[in-house]
């Protein structure tokens, strides 16, 4: 008995084939996903998926393999309740592999909160390239916050951070805020000393959001080093994404939190989130994630679904 466990991003496809116990049988990578609000992102999504399906199903011949039990598909920028996505899915895998029959389309948070918390209930931040609080109870009632994207929200990701760290190295090389050592730092990262140089690279099609999340390193090591400005801005990140945690929260109840993600590796990182839930009225519990690879999520989710 075999699952099939797919995480879909922006920068790569993981796929997995894996057994009952969770052991990898095959493992191998599509391509990329548009966000599903972009021009083509209904033909790209078609294309991937048609891909997984092909190359599954040549697997699963050349192995004398069965069809999988299940499968579940984590998938950036989905939204439950658009039925289009997983039409399609059930559409292209059924003409590939004509055996395979309960399909589970979640979006990508969901696949974070059920490897985070072991699928138990618990609400799940993430700070990675992105910012969002999801949590489940017992009786299977959920709810999110955050995941808005960098132009309405993603306060506390990474890309928020980096942003914050150029902002505030040009805003002190003009002189408008107090000084920070984010301003030679930034600029060497840019490998310029001309602000104009930074802008007009910033703005630039080439440059992503990958490139400004690339700053987080940066920033926790000079507040580490006592850099006041750098500091305030993991402050504030962490002030945000216990904010949308205690948000989940009140509306869930007693939950323990499941901190995930890049940002949360950060030195310090965890330690400022911890401080910034404490000065809410709320007492809040916080574990250390189960695991914060989204494919154990996936893989969870496929074996026995979201039912409790």
């Amino acid at each position: 008995m075999t699952y099939l466990c797919v995480d879909g991003g922006q920068t790569k496809t993981a796929v997995m084939l894996l057994d009952d116990s969770g052991r990898k049988v095959e493992a191998w990578r599509a391509g990329a996903l548009t966000t599903p609000w972009k021009p083509g992102a209904m033909d790209n999504l078609r294309v991937v998926v048609r891909s997984i399906a092909e190359d599954l199903g040549r697997r699963l011949r050349s192995a004398s393999q069965e069809s999988p039990e299940a499968s579940c598909f984590s998938l950036t920028g989905y939204m439950e309740g658009d039925e289009t996505i997983p039409s399609l899915i059930r559409e292209e895998m059924g003409r590939a592999v004509p055996g395979i029959v309960r399909i589970h389309t979640i979006p990508d948070y969901v696949g974070n909160w059920a490897a985070a918390t072991g699928g138990e209930p618990g609400v799940m931040v993430i700070g990675g390239g992105g910012s969002v609080a999801y949590g489940r109870t017992g009786s299977g009632e959920a709810v999110r916050i955050g995941g808005w994207g960098h132009l309405l929200g993603d306060e506390g990701s990474g890309f928020w951070i980096g942003l914050q760290a150029i902002k505030a190295a040009l805003k002190s090389r003009a002189g408008v805020s107090q000084k920070t050592a984010l301003g030679e730092r930034v600029m060497q990262r840019f490998g310029t000393d001309d602000d104009r140089q930074v802008i007009r690279e910033v703005y630039s099609a080439t440059f992503s959001e990958a490139d400004v999340a690339g700053l987080v390193p940066l920033v926790a090591s000079l507040a580490q080093e006592g850099d006041e400005t750098a500091a305030g801005i993991l402050d504030e990140a962490a002030y945000h994404l216990a904010g949308i945690s205690l948000a989940v929260l009140r509306r869930l109840g007693d939950l323990a939190v499941y901190p995930s993600g890049g940002i949360f590796r950060a030195p310090t990182m965890r330690e400022r989130f911890e401080r910034a839930l404490a000065r809410s009225e709320v007492s809040v519990e916080v574990k250390d994630a189960v695991s914060d690879n989204p494919l154990n999520g996936v893989f969870l989710i496929a074996r026995q679904g979201l039912e409790q």
